[in-house]
């Protein structure tokens, strides 16, 4: 992923817990990434929060 920061943000999906990592590419671009299901989910938005939010939406839609 690169970037300048890098953290990892708990997500809640299905009731079951994720770790997601995110990482800042430039001042309004963060990128999440995680595995849920056996697949690598991404996501972006133009916060940590936002991209860890577009993330579980994404995860919501592989089913639970």
């Amino acid at each position: 992923l690169g970037g300048k920061a890098v953290s990892s943000i708990r997500v809640v999906v299905w009731g079951k817990d994720h770790v997601v990592t995110v990482s800042q590419s430039s001042k309004t671009v963060w990128y999440a990434s995680g595995e849920y299901m056996g697949k690598v989910v991404s996501a972006k938005g133009r916060t940590a929060r936002d991209a860890a939010g577009n993330w579980k939406t994404q995860a919501h839609a592989l089913g639970g």
